[in-house]
């Protein structure tokens, strides 16, 4: 009888602890109905019980986290016969109390409203929504309706189930009831016969086919237990019953390990049947809650794609099941494994919450970061889940009694946190930041975000006693990290102006007196720290420049980080222009060694400076192009200096020289001999040394390096008209030169790619004017003439850069004709069927005009006529 008084009690959502022999069976009890309590609030509960209370699950899950309302000394001295005014005033409202007998019910104020509980018969628990009054008479004993509910639930043997389950079907058929909630209690029992009888009957009395299904899920096939399932989640017809039935008839195929993963196929349409079943008005039933249980048990066991197919099935449920996510909190609450918290709290971030809830959530993943954080995949999955959970997580987590239980890890942690919301007020964060900032690993943090930089953190950072301490300490950090973590560090420091200089400059004197390699990278720590200071008396600013020059650190020998740290010193703003020339002229020089680093260093002098200064930087980056055998390492250094400085905003004060040494002069001479001369002059004995010669002429990347510089100056937004012009006429001379040889196949060298193409079209795109449209269109309609002709030499096909190049000329001169030989040719819709017939050959270059083409038809540029005509093939080629 004692599991017959626990169906009771489930039945009527009490908890009798009568019905277990201890405190801890109890508590085991409870678990199981997914409240977790503690032992000592197990104990009251069951001494309660021995005192005849019952309490309601519904209460008993509001005490698990409220103890407060059971551990009172009121209940200690609680004896019957019960007052229940006096418990309702104890409880103040939070519940009600209903007796039956001797016993007092503690109920919930919603549970009042629903009617007390009843123990007197055990029908209504076994027939569910049937109405066992109708079914007393002359036919059907009570007596023995009740004795055969008994046996239903307690009988183990299966003949005497299957004989009580028939007495109890035909009782319920002959008096006209629902046998949805029968068949239920008879599926829960999970005896293979049972259930075997239940499908039997259902077939012979309520519809065939769900019947020979709830048959077949007792096979051992597997494929046949599969076909079953899929029946019983798409049938059309009797859904209520199908609905009632469903999920104690799908439990057998959960406890068979070889039959479980049919299941988790279809738990997507499982989840839509849920959804749109008639029970979910009921909320989250017992047979739901059994059937999750199931479902979850084997969580640790799971692979990623179950356990996908689990989360989208159970965010998918809790739509249709507001109590779900209460439910699976509970069981986040009840276990301590760190990989089901990540996984409920997953799904829990996904659904809708009470505030209440919420809360809990939090305060449980809060422990969880705290107790199991450590490990970086545990960590990303916490931040998703925070980052889920909104903005209010960053206050608890903020809080200076967590922050002293993190690890340095988690600080990290939660200075990512704050990066990812960004929220207007970070006073948590500056008061995280200044307490912990000499933890490197936060402070790195804090850099790689750069909430370092946040005025609040600033202002809370510069508050600190003990300035001079943090001065030195952030001086040693930034010296210590790599660009670009220093900048950031070096910024803060800017604040302290002079109180960060002085202690700076002091430590690269001392280096530079030691001659200590450490010397060069202190200059550049003090001259990017110096162009940064602003507010610094400009007397002893250029007090320090001066002693710094006077260093014995500026030799042939000396690092990289030498010449780049004097760079940084001349990109003060406030240096006397005197001192400037001097740091130009000891970079400069014979610009070696290390012409590339001298080179970056005078361009980032270069905006500081006067125009005077600026001319000279100008002078010294031309210098080696009109050399007769220029250094080839000084040559693309300076090149390369060229073109960063004729691509930035300011436009070269001497621009017209540099073109035009550039057209006479570099162009000329980095033009390569045929491939039949230089061999000839390698292997002639009259050559000097071994007979092996001694290139002299530009490498491809310096004459390419030129191109771009020419092509930079003539889209520049700053250039002369008149000088813009004479550089788009030079740079399609260049092209026509190009096509010229390719054409005529005289030099063997033309196979390679010229930049040209790219460089004309982002001319054509950004500075367009009336000459280089013309140009432009005569090099389009050559290049195409060129393919026709020799279309081997010109390789239009693999030339990618070539075939841009036809799609910016065609966008600009739609609609527009070109006169040829007397003749007008249409040279857009020649460009875009010159494209398509690439796009159809049958070889692998297709693919990139292919691409281009249908890159080019969501352009909006494109006029109305062309564009059908390009989607048109476009539908043909698919």
């Amino acid at each position: 009888m004692s599991q017959a008084v626990e169906v009771l009690s489930i039945m009527a959502d009490t908890f009798d602890p009568t019905a277990h022999v201890s405190a801890g069976e109890c508590v085991r009890a409870l678990k199981e109905q997914g409240i977790s309590v503690s032992h000592r609030l197990g104990a009251r509960i069951f001494s309660l019980g021995a005192r005849q209370v019952r309490f309601s699950l519904a209460f008993l899950e509001e005490a698990a986290t409220e103890p407060e309302l059971l551990m009172g000394d009121f209940w200690r001295d609680l004896a019957p016969p019960h007052r229940p005014g006096r418990i309702e005033q104890v409880l103040e409202g939070r519940a009600g109390v209903q007796l039956e007998g001797e016993i007092a019910h503690v109920l919930t104020p919603d549970e009042l409203d629903a009617g007390a509980p009843s123990s007197s018969s055990l029908l209504p628990a076994v027939l569910g929504r049937a109405e066992p009054a109708r079914m007393s008479g002359v036919l059907w004993d009570r007596r023995r309706l009740e004795e055969a509910a008994l046996t239903l639930l307690d009988a183990e043997s299966p003949t005497e189930l299957v004989e009580n389950f028939r007495y109890l079907f035909r009782a319920t058929l002959s008096s006209g009831q629902d046998p949805s909630g029968l068949l239920v209690t008879a599926l829960r029992r999970s005896k293979p016969d049972l259930s075997r009888e239940v499908g039997h009957l259902v077939r012979e009395h309520l519809h065939r086919d769900l019947g020979r299904a709830l048959e077949t899920l007792q096979e051992e096939d597997p494929q046949r237990v599969a076909d079953a399932v899929h029946y019983l989640l798409n049938a059309r017809e009797s859904d209520v019953l199908r609905d009632s039935i469903l999920l104690p008839a799908l439990l057998p195929v959960l406890r068979k390990s070889e039959q479980r993963q049919t299941l988790f196929d279809s738990l997507e349409r499982l989840g839509q049947v849920l959804q749109s079943s008639t029970l979910t008005q009921q909320g989250l039933d017992s047979a739901l809650e059994a059937f999750l249980e199931y479902l979850l048990d084997d969580l640790p066991q799971l692979d990623s794609e179950p356990r996908a197919s689990l989360t989208t099935f159970l965010v998918a449920l809790a739509s249709g099941y507001p109590e779900l996510p209460g439910y699976l909190l509970r069981r986040l609450e009840s276990t301590v494994d760190p990989g089901l918290h990540v996984f409920y709290a997953h799904v829990l971030t996904r659904v809708e919450l009470s505030s209440r809830e919420r809360s809990r959530l939090l305060e449980r993943m809060q422990a969880t970061l705290l107790e199991h954080g450590r490990e970086s995949a545990m960590l990303e999955n916490l931040k998703l889940i925070f980052a889920r959970l909104g903005e209010e997580s960053l206050e608890d987590l903020s809080s200076p009694a967590v922050v002293a239980r993190m690890s340095p890890p988690l600080r990290i942690f939660l200075v990512q946190l704050w990066h990812h919301f960004q929220p207007p007020d970070v006073s948590p964060l500056a008061d995280l930041a200044a307490l912990h900032l000499r933890d490197r690993s936060l402070l790195l943090a804090l850099v790689r975000t750069r909430q370092l930089l946040l005025p609040q953190v600033v202002e809370r950072i510069l508050a600190m006693p003990d300035r001079s301490a943090i001065v030195l300490y952030l001086l040693q950090e930034a010296f210590r990290m790599e660009e670009p973590d220093d900048a950031v560090v070096l910024e803060l420091l800017a604040h302290y102006a002079l109180e960060a200089l002085e202690p700076a400059f002091a430590r690269l004197a001392e280096e530079a007196a030691l001659k200590s390699g450490a010397a060069a990278t202190r200059l550049l720590l003090f001259g990017s720290l110096a162009r940064r200071v602003q507010g610094v008396e400009k007397a002893r600013l250029r007090e320090m420049v001066r002693q710094l020059l006077t260093f014995p650190i500026f030799t042939s020998e000396s690092l990289p980080a030498v010449w780049l740290g004097l760079g940084q010193v001349g990109a003060i703003r406030a240096l006397d222009e005197r001192l400037r020339k001097q740091i130009i002229e000891r970079l400069g020089g014979q610009l070696s060694p290390y012409p590339a680093v001298r080179v970056q260093a005078l361009l980032a002098l270069y905006p500081a400076a006067s125009e005077a200064s600026q001319r000279l930087v100008e002078g010294t980056l031309r210098a080696p192009l009109g050399g007769s055998e220029p250094a080839r390492e000084i040559l693309s250094a300076c090149l390369a200096g060229l073109e960063e400085l004729s691509a930035s905003a300011h436009f070269p004060h001497e621009a017209e020289e540099l073109v035009g040494m550039l057209c006479r002069t570099v162009l000329w001479k980095g033009r390569e001999q045929s491939l039949e001369s230089v061999m000839r002059q390698a292997l002639s004995y009259a050559s000097s040394g071994d007979g092996v010669r001694v290139p002299t002429a530009w490498s491809r990347e310096d004459r390419e390096a030129a191109l771009r510089i020419l092509g930079a100056l003539a889209r520049h937004p700053a250039g002369p008209e008149r000088l813009q012009s004479l550089v788009v006429v030079r740079l399609f001379s260049f092209l026509q030169d190009w096509l010229d040889a390719v054409e005529k196949g005289s030099d063997l060298y033309a196979h390679r790619d010229t930049p040209l193409w790219e460089i004309l079209a982002l001319v054509l795109r950004q500075r367009p004017d009336p000459r280089s449209h013309e140009l432009s269109r005569e090099a389009a309609r050559q290049l195409l003439e060129t393919h026709r002709n020799v279309p081997g030499q010109v390789a239009l096909d693999r030339r990618e850069n070539a075939q841009r190049f036809l799609i910016e000329v065609m966008l600009a001169g739609q609609g527009e004709d070109l006169a040829v030989r007397g003749r007008s040719l249409n040279l857009a819709r020649s460009i875009l069927d010159t494209l398509a017939d690439l796009a159809l050959r049958d070889t692998p270059e297709a693919a990139l005009s292919l691409y281009l083409l249908r890159d080019l038809e969501r352009s909006e540029r494109l006029e109305p006529g062309l564009q059908a005509r390009l989607r048109g093939f476009l539908a043909n080629r698919a």
